[in-house]
């Protein structure tokens, strides 16, 4: 697992700088002609956005950015926000049950050894306000933190019920934030793409912090 955690790395810079190309993409002659025929189908263009999300977030080492923001460059940002928030109902229940079903060795196999033990003192308690809480300092981590929750003893109906609620709370924080900045632009784009990976850093900060005081339970 070790070895491989430099090309984990790799791939997911590829990843997010060929997504962050394909955004810029949109601004094109090429790109507005796709995203005016994607308006004319607004429901088989967002569907098929939920579904790359959704397995960006399976495969938790990928990220979802650029396909969200480009949902919003298309279709406005509520529409994205509620796909993206629809992938992560989906994603709570599959993840969980992923790991549940096939236990540590696929946690460790799709998250790498390095994540598992930074997230994992976030679901080292799994009493519902614990759950709470991961589910707001590691909103940007929502993928491996289901994957993690599936291999501890908590009930799926808890799990479930309270990462749904919990949630809305950084989702709302994020939408106020970005809902700011105008897509309109190649400009502004660029800045709602670094937007979200500032607010990942600051939720990661923290958590950090949270470990620093020892505020997050440890058995």
């Amino acid at each position: 697992m070790k070895a491989s955690a430099p090309w984990r790395a790799i791939a997911s810079v590829i990843w997010l700088a060929a997504g962050l190309a394909l955004l810029l993409w949109l601004y094109s002659a090429g790109g507005e002609r796709s995203a005016d025929i994607a308006k004319i189908h607004p429901l088989l263009g967002l569907f098929a956005g939920y579904g790359l999300v959704v397995i960006s977030q399976i495969a938790a080492p990928l990220s979802g950015f650029a396909i969200v923001v480009g949902m919003a460059k298309i279709y406005g940002l509520p529409a994205a926000m509620g796909m993206l928030y629809l992938s992560y109902l989906t994603t709570f229940a599959l993840n969980f049950v992923l790991a549940r079903r096939f236990g540590r060795p696929l946690v460790l196999a799709v998250l790498g050894r390095a994540k598992l033990s930074r997230l994992s003192d976030l679901t080292a308690n799994p009493r519902p306000v614990y759950v709470a809480v991961s589910r707001v300092l590691g909103y940007y981590y929502n993928d491996a933190i289901s994957y993690i929750w599936g291999v501890t003893d908590i009930g799926f109906r808890r799990y479930y019920t309270v990462s749904v609620g919990a949630t809305v709370i950084p989702a709302a924080i994020e939408y106020a934030i970005v809902s700011q900045i105008s897509l309109e632009s190649p400009r502004g784009l660029v800045l709602f793409y670094l937007s979200l990976f500032a607010l990942s850093g600051v939720s990661l900060i923290a958590w950090f912090l949270v470990r620093r005081f020892k505020i997050a339970p440890r058995g």
